[in-house]
């Protein structure tokens, strides 16, 4: 016979610990709206028939393309694939041809080093401008200093796309602080 407190410890302790994840379900599940569109979902790539008897290659987040799936002859999720944040709200699906020199309007050698990375956050190096092929096959120019973030969505990990998302949260949620300069500590006289 076990002595009391481990016990009472051993029949309590499921029954806290289904109370606890009940609860934080419960909690969670309305944040679900909240929270899922922040989360970076894959970007698929899907070749569908044309109505004239052509190809049509269509980018889709969602994974369902904006056209019936059934014309789909093939669906694809590359990993070179880059999405493209701009500071005005904009987003783009497409692949990175190269990087241009602003100024001189020549195409650089080799891609810079700071295009390596999956993710891509914060100002980037001033005077360039990003060529990109989008899902029609023409190329266009985006400057660098109009994109917000740039990251390939097929190649994030896991943690990746927590941290992502978390970031993304950060961004939303402003909280309601005035600076410290204009705090008073007692009310006035």
């Amino acid at each position: 016979m076990l002595p009391r407190l481990p016990s009472t410890l051993l029949r309590t302790l499921p029954a806290g610990a289904a109370l606890l994840v009940a609860i934080l379900v419960a909690v969670a599940w309305p944040a679900r709206h909240v929270l899922l569109p922040l989360w970076p979902t894959s970007v698929d790539e899907w070749l569908l028939a044309d109505p004239e008897g052509g190809l049509e290659r269509e980018f889709a987040a969602e994974s369902v393309p904006g056209r019936d799936p059934s014309h789909a002859l093939a669906r694809n999720r590359p990993i070179s694939l880059w999405r493209v944040e701009m500071r005005s709200g904009q987003v783009i699906h497409s692949w990175l041809a190269g990087v241009r020199d602003a100024e001189s309007g020549q195409l650089l050698a080799a891609r810079p080093a700071w295009l390596g990375s999956r993710r891509i956050d914060g100002p980037l190096p001033t005077a360039r401008l990003l060529v990109l092929m989008g899902e029609d096959g023409n190329y266009s120019e985006v400057e660098t200093s109009a994109v917000a973030r740039m990251f390939r969505p097929n190649e994030l990990a896991w943690h990746e796309r927590f941290d992502l998302a978390l970031d993304r949260f950060r961004e939303i949620w402003i909280w309601p602080l005035r600076p410290a300069s204009k705090m008073r500590m007692a009310p006035p006289r």
